[in-house]
């Protein structure tokens, strides 16, 4: 990604787009507004297991250029942290601090300040912060629907689009420590992820009231001990099986009443172990430690909408930038205020993430 770098690296970053550019923009007029489903469609009758297949590859109705994108980075370009994504925070956690950074963890902010038509600050258990610039590397829909104190400096119109825009996917996630050599493990995973599903039954997204969605979607199991074994302890390893969820699934899991949201939780969970022995066999007796994730978890920890796994939706059809699915906009209507998260892209992402973080901070200088 060019905008990743700077002077003559972003420069020569740029050279495969200006000799592949006029074939590149041929592809992305072809299928800048297609959908997988909609290329599904057009080579697989509906009801058969390729339609299906094709049709559920990444997110719901995400586009064809999303998905192209996704097998180029597999086949080509695919990275893991082998100390884990933890030790990542960490090291830029521990650069911040070197460089005289002030990190303060579990200090939400409620309020981001403004004057003038900028902001100028944000408020902090209670006491304003001042500051030149504002990042935020928070939900969108937060900063502007509940932290900007002054929401007419958006333009008209411009708070009921947020509000209105879709999100991308929540996840449900299981959790396993095995009582499973690494190489007991890989005998059933040839790789550390592996994708199933039996394609039997369509999966409808948009359903938030299907009581058997986690028994037919599909499901992606990560082992990352068979990257590196010192992520779990000796002779033992883990395992994380994970499948998308309709937004506010079963009435939001039923969270209103905590006895039935565990309830509900725990039978997703069991389904997903079950499920899982499809590739794991013999799975259950094999587990010591179990824990499970709901959309609604991951909304408490990242503050994300519905648990967004990647920030905006991937479906072509719902963007909330105009600038198409690739674009990067750190700007926004409010002066100083910069968003340096995935969020400043519509597929969001990991490499939007830092791409939107290095150009914010590029911003602030």
């Amino acid at each position: 990604m060019p905008v990743l770098y700077g002077g003559l690296r972003r420069l020569t970053a740029f050279f495969p787009y200006i000799l592949k550019g006029r074939r590149y923009m041929e592809l992305m007029k072809k299928y800048n507004n297609q959908s997988t489903v909609d290329l599904a469609d057009r080579h697989f009758s509906r009801g058969t297991v390729l339609n299906r297949l094709f049709g559920a590859l990444g997110y719901p109705n995400m586009s064809v250029q999303g998905i192209a994108g996704l097998f180029l980075t597999a086949a080509e370009d695919y990275w893991y942290i082998q100390e884990g994504f933890q030790h990542l925070a960490d090291t830029l956690a521990g650069k911040f601090r070197k460089n005289s950074g002030d990190l303060r963890l579990g200090a939400r902010v409620t309020r981001i300040a403004t004057s003038g038509g900028r902001a100028v600050g944000v408020v902090c258990s209670g006491a304003t912060e001042s500051a030149d610039f504002i990042i935020s590397a928070c939900d969108y829909k937060k900063t502007f629907g509940e932290l900007l104190d002054d929401p007419s400096l958006l333009p008209a119109g411009r708070l009921e689009k947020i509000r209105k825009a879709a999100v991308s996917e929540g996840m449900c996630t299981v959790y396993l420590g095995l009582t499973m050599t690494g190489t007991e493990l890989r005998a059933h995973m040839r790789t550390p992820g592996v994708l199933c599903g039996d394609y039997a039954n369509d999966v409808n997204f948009a359903s938030p009231s299907d009581p058997a969605h986690f028994s037919k979607v599909g499901l992606s199991l990560f082992s990352p001990s068979l990257i590196n074994p010192a992520l779990a302890p000796e002779g033992k390893s883990s395992l994380m099986i994970m499948a998308l969820a309709p937004a506010r699934w079963q009435d939001n899991w039923r969270h209103a009443d905590r006895k039935a949201y565990k309830a509900l939780k725990e039978s997703v969970k069991k389904t997903l172990i079950e499920r899982a022995e499809a590739v794991v066999p013999g799975l259950r007796p094999r587990i010591e430690f179990e824990d499970a994730a709901t959309p609604l978890t991951y909304e408490r920890y990242t503050g994300n909408t519905d648990g967004a796994t990647s920030a905006w939706s991937w479906n072509p059809a719902k963007r909330f930038y105009d600038s198409g699915m690739m674009g990067i906009s750190v700007d926004t209507p409010v002066r100083n205020l910069l968003i340096g998260s995935c969020w400043a892209t519509q597929m969001g992402g990991i490499p939007g993430a830092l791409a939107a973080a290095y150009e914010a901070s590029r911003r602030v200088g």
